[in-house]
């Protein structure tokens, strides 16, 4: 059996080293890593749910992650598989935007935050909402897996 929690206590010394208040992690490699989630088998398809946008988790050094999943991502990925850790349900009909809001402002997501995967933000609309919610810079996106921040080269505007 993986050890969870220890891999969470050091990515929570890195996330203090580093600065890093809030880390928002999307189904991912490093979710699974960090909390057992699986990502999907890679398909030709793909699953797109209502608010399948805030699909992920929240990391804060010295806590338990929060995660954020859509209703039907519970009912077919999760089943019966829950995490460790607090779980935010949002349905079909829920307002994800502002749920997400809350659950952001409530982690004190106003200093140094950071994201990390591609499917946390189908668009680069999305991707900006989210990534103000969290105090990210807007102009660095964290490149999923390497660890390290690079500029967004869609170039200006």
């Amino acid at each position: 059996m993986f050890d969870y929690a220890e891999r969470r206590r050091h990515l929570g010394e890195r996330m203090e080293s580093e600065g890093i208040d809030i880390l928002f992690l999307a189904p991912s490699a490093d979710l699974e890593y960090l909390t057992g989630v699986e990502r999907d088998i890679p398909n030709f398809g793909e699953a797109s749910y209502a608010h399948g946008w805030v699909a992920g988790a929240f990391f804060r050094p010295g806590a338990e992650p929060v995660f954020v999943f859509p209703r039907m991502f519970v009912a077919f990925h999760l089943q019966q598989n829950l995490p460790d850790g607090e779980l935010v349900v949002v349905n079909e009909t829920d307002d994800g935007p502002a749920i997400f809001d809350r659950i952001a402002r409530g982690l004190g997501a106003t200093g140094t935050g950071s994201t990390v995967g591609r499917s946390c933000a189908r668009t680069s609309g999305e991707r900006g909402r989210l990534q103000r919610r969290l105090g990210a810079d807007p102009r660095a996106l964290h490149q999923q897996g390497r660890g390290e921040h690079a500029p967004d080269h869609r170039g200006p505007g």
